[in-house]
């Protein structure tokens, strides 16, 4: 099957030293072809850059990973150029590529949350807890101009009611000034897809200018630029016991994610969800007990304190899933939601 997300470039000074080639008037097309991700534009060279960058966001999220040697050629195609970049993209973008969630819940602060390392899996996740994986110590902002692939694209808007000043739109990972990985929305409604960067902006109410300097004259939404390396590490005193649990916790809620978006699970992975769900209360009224006890450090302090808002994560997503709707097919569960497929294939 192929799927397509049209990208529209324009061209910008900018642009052009990003890219190494400006796409005037042009075009650059992300395809799904038999499970390769495949770039199509007018010019090679400037693919190779979108690849190029591809590659750099894999080594920082995905540094496990194999990442394929970088081409040095393009296959030539009916009105421009081609190139395969599978294994220069870390393979979680590459296997969820236009996939629709079964069930509401995965949006833009997760996914970008995500593949950033910030979280362990993609479920739903609150703006004030976006906002407070944005202010630990893992994370910090960086000048507009010195962006790079792997990044995260923060879209606020001003707010006189909020205390902060502002109040959380949008997130996603910026590539190039070409492309992006964006889940644009909550509802399975909303694929996970790269796409075009400067058309996400767009999407949610922010001028180029406003990107680029977000204190700007009638920037009342405007995007910001933060680095993140990846979630808090493990205190290094946390007790063994409370390691596993934590352990344990994560891993759960890794299959339920898996859950949430492909709508199926085996028996075993259906038993886990559902012990998740029922020791959830006393798992957070854990972590809430352990991160006000004044006894620990800043260090324990941030741990659990992200390990609570992870709690809440699941908490929500749980609000969104209905367990025992869930039926019997081929030695797994499966969602009785009927999934919800691209119209292009």
């Amino acid at each position: 099957m192929l799927k397509t997300t049209r990208i529209s470039i324009l061209t910008t000074a900018l642009l052009a030293l990003t890219l190494g080639t400006a796409y005037a008037d042009s075009a650059i097309s992300v395809a799904k072809v038999g499970g390769e991700l495949v770039l199509k534009g007018p010019d090679c060279s400037g693919l190779l850059n979108q690849a190029r960058a591809l590659s750099e966001w894999k080594r920082e999220f995905a540094s496990a990973e194999t990442t394929s040697v970088m081409p040095t050629s393009c296959e030539s195609v009916e009105g421009g150029y081609s190139l395969a970049v599978t294994g220069l993209t870390p393979k979680w973008a590459v296997d969820h590529q236009d996939v629709y969630p079964a069930y509401d819940g995965p949006n833009c602060w997760a996914t970008a949350s995500f593949l950033s390392g910030m979280i362990p899996s993609v479920i739903s996740l609150d703006a004030d807890e976006f906002t407070f994986h944005l202010s630990s110590s893992q994370c910090s902002e960086k000048p507009y101009s010195q962006r790079q692939a792997g990044d995260v694209v923060v879209i606020r808007s001003k707010s006189s009611t909020s205390a902060l000043g502002f109040e959380e739109v949008h997130g996603f990972v910026f590539v190039t000034d070409a492309l992006a990985y964006s889940k644009n929305g909550k509802s399975r409604t909303s694929p996970f897809a790269l796409q075009d960067y400067q058309g996400v902006l767009s999407t949610y109410g922010v001028p180029m200018t406003c990107a680029e300097n977000p204190t700007g004259s009638g920037c009342d939404s405007y995007a910001k630029i933060f680095h993140c390396e990846g979630a808090l590490p493990i205190p290094s005193d946390l007790a063994e016991n409370d390691i596993k649990k934590f352990q344990n916790f994560t891993s759960q809620i890794s299959t339920l994610s898996e859950f949430v978006i492909s709508g199926n699970a085996s028996p075993e992975d259906l038993k886990a969800i559902k012990n998740l769900f029922s020791t959830l209360p006393d798992v957070m009224s854990y972590a809430e007990k352990m991160m006000n006890t004044s006894a620990i450090g800043n260090e324990a302090h941030a741990f659990w304190s992200q390990f609570y808002t992870q709690c809440l994560s699941v908490k929500k997503q749980q609000s969104q899933i209905d367990l025992p709707e869930s039926r019997m097919h081929n030695g797994r569960y499966q969602s009785a939601r009927p999934l919800i497929f691209d119209s292009r294939s």
